[in-house]
């Protein structure tokens, strides 16, 4: 069986700031012939506040012609305790009027799939509580499955006994109830999204995935914490069989991965690719985006720096800040990356060749 990951499409009619990489997104899918896709939420740019975004990804979600499962992000239904837009009844009800209930058990093969909610842990709400039972009872009701887990902050960055790491993953009152369920019930795979990295590594027999936005990569203007993985977009497949099979594109080096139960390769494909952490305000003026095109991955690494520009952070209301981005296209020749052209939006090209490109 073979499943694809995606995570943090941030989609939107309204904004459509990423809605360019989702043909090419929608075409490869079609291309691999999954069985099923998961998606690890941030579905939507703004959900949380604006169900038409929830009603237009739900229709390209369905228009994929693929069964899927989704579980939400804070672009969807926003976040424990935020001033603006904290996780609520009402903005779950929105999402499951979409995309189905935000917590759901799939068994394939010997395996149990498990998708929750991140965004009401450590919420305090009435929710919070029915999910913490719900999933000891499927998890206790797994048998002799194998379990996955889905959704979609990390539980962690580096350790499961780090502190407090802000926006970026499970806080650490929730993460301890998690990781002792975790050990309890020898979760094999935990596979989350938000952190817009791809990274592939283990702990104490369990496998972790964090699977790569297709929308933009975290610049630093987010301010992200020292953190493992590749700053790359693409999406992961899985794929399910009765034998013992190696992953097929790489292990942690020195770190050991558990028996393998699974194949599991994290793929890149063309996509236009914004290099900061684009804000999603409601309004623009004057301004220009940066993108690169990639045609390998293996080639991202350099053009992310030479092309990063600062922008803005405040996704809800306020309009840019900055107003001098740049468009940058970065093509493969045969004897590596090519030139890169740089122009505003709107404007014609004009080549340069930066520095330490050849």
């Amino acid at each position: 069986m073979r499943i694809i990951q995606i995570s943090d499409t941030h989609l939107s009619p309204g904004k459509a700031h990423f809605t360019d990489n989702w043909a090419p997104l929608a075409r490869w899918i079609a291309e691999q012939r999954p069985d099923l896709v998961i998606h690890t939420g941030d579905v939507t740019v703004d959900g949380a506040d604006v169900e038409e975004d929830l009603r237009y990804a739900a229709e390209l979600m369905r228009g994929l012609g693929v069964r899927f499962r989704a579980v939400p992000g804070n672009h969807d239904v926003g976040d424990p305790h935020h001033n603006r837009q904290p996780v609520n009844e009402e903005r779950l009800q929105r999402w499951r009027a979409h995309f189905g209930l935000d917590r759901w058990v799939e068994d394939v093969e010997d395996w149990r799939l498990i998708g929750f909610d991140a965004l009401l842990l450590g919420s305090g709400e009435r929710e919070e509580g029915l999910q913490a039972d719900w999933l000891d009872g499927v998890m206790n009701a797994a048998a002799d499955r194998r379990v996955a887990w889905f959704l979609h902050r990390p539980l962690f960055l580096d350790s499961p006994d780090e502190g407090d790491t802000g926006y970026w993953s499970v806080k650490p009152q929730p993460r301890s109830w998690l990781v002792e369920r975790v050990q309890r019930h020898s979760v094999a795979l935990v596979a989350s999204g938000h952190l817009h990295r791809a990274h592939d590594f283990a702990r104490d027999g369990t496998r972790y995935i964090w699977a790569p936005s297709s929308a933009f990569l975290v610049g630093p203007v987010m301010k992200p914490p020292p953190m493992s993985g590749e700053n790359r977009l693409g999406a992961v497949v899985y794929e399910i069989d009765e034998r013992a099979i190696a992953p097929l594109e790489r292990r942690r080096r020195g770190g050991g991965l558990p028996p393998p139960l699974l194949r599991v390769s994290c793929c890149s494909f063309e996509l236009t690719q914004s290099v900061e952490h684009a804000p999603f305000q409601r309004t623009f003026r004057h301004i220009w985006v940066v993108k690169i095109i990639l045609r390998f991955a293996r080639h991202a690494k350099a053009p992310h720096d030479l092309a990063r520009a600062a922008i803005g952070r405040n996704r809800h209301r306020d309009d840019f800040v900055q107003s001098e981005l740049t468009k940058a296209i970065v093509e493969r020749s045969a004897g590596g990356l090519g030139r890169v052209a740089v122009a505003p939006i709107g404007g014609g090209l004009v080549a340069r060749r930066p520095p330490g490109l050849g």
